[in-house]
């Protein structure tokens, strides 16, 4: 069978190897090809470089600096790397960040290696350039990687559609959405609601920090519980509590994630409007645990099609903290209503947002 070799920033290797993982959603499908019997190789960015590749450092620095593009290369280009995508067939790198990194390596692979190569994106094309004048040198390089790839996966249908503007008639382009595993989360009958606590998840920049703050200054009467390393641990409100944490610490698990996302009353996920699909994995996540959504309608939502405001969640197009304070306590206080949006998410997300439809529709457009 066709080897498959994927690039993740860290925290996965050790945990496929050691069959330690929770949730998939954030392995991009690696499990589904090792449960269909493809032998998989795995590279992840080294978090203490040789110094050889410490030559890198300077580029990385340019391009994080100056041109709003994450770059590690000093921590994924050396030979045994290239080797191993040399004997590969296929090959998935899970971002931007790691597709900047790996960028020597492809353009390699492009001249002397043809691989297939497939690359998921979400917020490449929604950065903003602190340098406006090396412009034009920011959208050379997302083009020379794109050149290198032979299928975009995109995960919002917003940013999807910035792209076929900023890169013309490109057959490469694939909107595919995001999924989570189901059968992680599925609903834990056994857990209690607490009536009036509402949960905030996330740590991206688009966060919006300064809206979740006012609420929680003007909504005394609720407790929330945010979970992020956005907030300083300092913060003295009474009705609030912070947790620390991301993805890749150890400071609460998916198990835990799980029990507040279904022990809360609502999930908000205020954001600052942009082309990132941000806050997806957060709100299919909650939904399949039947918490209410309540989320900014950016331009950058994942897809406005397929959800339904006051059925699959709840949208605001506005940043201010009245209108906001007013729509949760409108819904809230409707328990028919919320009894409906919580089974129409939760049948939502089992029916079409699950990793079997993802891997479905990922395989047919790589003809695997």
């Amino acid at each position: 069978m066709e080897k498959i070799t994927y690039i993740f920033y860290q925290g996965r290797k050790e945990n496929i190897e050691n069959k330690k993982f929770q949730a998939l959603d954030h392995y991009y499908l690696i499990n589904n090809f090792i449960s269909d019997g493809y032998p998989v190789e795995i590279i992840e960015l080294d978090q203490k470089p040789s110094k050889i590749n410490k030559l890198f450092y300077y580029y990385d620095r340019f391009l994080n600096k100056f041109l709003s593009l994450p770059s590690y290369t000093h921590k994924v280009c050396n030979f045994a790397n290239y080797k191993i995508l040399k004997n590969s067939d296929r090959v998935f790198i899970v971002n931007e960040g790691v597709g900047f990194s790996v960028l020597p390596l492809l353009i390699l692979l492009k001249l002397f290696n043809k691989k297939q190569i497939n690359f998921f994106v979400m917020g490449l094309f929604s950065k903003r350039i602190k340098f406006p004048s090396l412009f034009f040198i920011h959208k050379l390089l997302i083009k020379l990687l794109i050149s290198c790839v032979d299928n975009v996966f995109f995960l919002g249908k917003g940013e999807f559609n910035r792209a076929k503007r900023f890169i013309k008639r490109n057959k490469k382009f694939h909107f595919t959405g995001f999924c989570i595993d189901t059968n992680f989360w599925k609903i834990d009958q056994s857990v209690d609601k607490k009536n009036n606590q509402i949960l905030f998840v996330g740590n991206d920049g688009n966060r919006n920090i300064s809206l979740l703050l006012n609420l929680i200054d003007k909504m005394k009467s609720y407790d929330f519980l945010v979970i992020s390393n956005l907030l300083e641990q300092q913060i003295n409100k009474k009705n609030l509590r912070i947790i620390n944490g991301n993805w890749n610490s150890k400071d609460i698990s998916d198990y835990d994630l799980k029990k507040h996302y279904k022990e809360s009353l609502i999930t908000i996920i205020p954001l600052n409007n942009s082309y990132q699909p941000s806050g997806q994995s957060v709100a299919l996540q909650s939904m399949s645990q039947g918490t209410p959504v309540f989320i900014s309608k950016t331009k950058g939502f994942w897809e406005p099609d397929s959800f339904k405001n006051n059925e699959h969640l709840i949208f605001l197009e506005s940043e201010d903290t009245d209108e906001w304070e007013k729509k949760i306590n409108k819904t809230v206080n409707d328990q028919k209503l919320m009894n409906f949006i919580s089974e129409s998410s939760v049948k939502k997300i089992n029916d079409e947002y699950n990793l079997s439809v993802y891997y479905s529709k990922i395989k047919k457009i790589i003809d695997i």
